[in-house]
């Protein structure tokens, strides 16, 4: 009533009115946003869990596509040799490893191998280690900046892991290809789930992920008429093959290689 009567002495009744109307509106719209929050909300929220459903089944899916094996490979230490589990090359929660950026995990992927090929110098285990065959840890290839394929591939996969790409993404692959024994990473994109090459010093490229040939296309690396073919491979937690004797490489039990 006060407010009606200073208005009209002074006035501006018709001011207050617009200025009223006007709060009411953004009332409305802020009431409007704030459902509109809460749905999107609701939809991410929804399509996290569709996400991580779909995580947990490609998980279940590539862990359990192939036979899983034991496999031993021989490690050369100051006091003795032994014969230790492959899965042991691993370790992804050293704080040396490299970081790099990424919004998804093809783009760290590929963010990764492209710190492994410009930072690491291949060279052979025997002008290196002194041995003929010598597979390095992480920690030893980043203080030596040199390594031949195995140490730089065993290099490459600790680092997918250590920047946030899930573990059955990733595998070290042991094998056969043009050229002779071989190891390397694969890795299955996000763009279309199909395991891909990421080769450090073996043909080297620079190509995006999602422009990469299948795995089981890559002619220099799967192909029977030519004997380049996978021994055995393994990420993290579990091994794949068929390899009979723990501690032979023997391609009379090669797995096949298609997703």
């Amino acid at each position: 009533m006060l407010r009606n009567i200073i208005g009209k002495i002074f006035g501006f009744s018709s001011d207050i009115n617009h200025l009223e109307n006007t709060i009411k509106i953004l009332e409305n719209e802020i009431s409007e946003m704030d459902k509109l929050i809460d749905n999107l909300n609701k939809d991410i929220k929804t399509l996290k869990i569709e996400l991580k459903e779909k995580e947990t089944r490609l998980e279940e899916y590539l862990n359990n596509k192939r036979p899983k094996i034991n496999k031993l490979y021989i490690r050369h230490e100051t006091d003795d040799t032994y014969y230790i589990d492959i899965r042991d090359f691993y370790q992804i929660y050293d704080s040396n490893l490299p970081k790099v950026s990424g919004t998804t995990y093809d783009e760290i992927a590929y963010n990764c191998l492209m710190w492994v090929q410009d930072n690491i110098k291949y060279i052979s285990d025997k002008k290196e280690y002194g041995y003929n065959e010598y597979w390095a840890y992480s920690y030893q290839t980043l203080k030596n900046r040199v390594g031949d394929c195995d140490d730089g591939s065993i290099l490459l996969a600790n680092m997918l892991l250590a920047n946030g790409i899930p573990y059955y993404r990733v595998r070290l692959n042991a094998g056969t290809v043009k050229g002779g024994g071989h190891c390397y990473v694969s890795y299955c994109r996000e763009y279309d789930n199909q395991f891909v090459v990421l080769d450090w010093c073996f043909y080297p490229n620079k190509l995006e992920i999602r422009n990469r040939k299948k795995h089981s296309e890559e002619r220099n690396y799967i192909n029977k008429e030519r004997n380049y073919m996978v021994w055995f491979s393994w990420n993290l937690k579990y091994i794949f093959g068929t390899v009979k004797d723990p501690k032979k490489l023997d391609d009379k039990y090669s797995i096949e290689v298609s997703k």
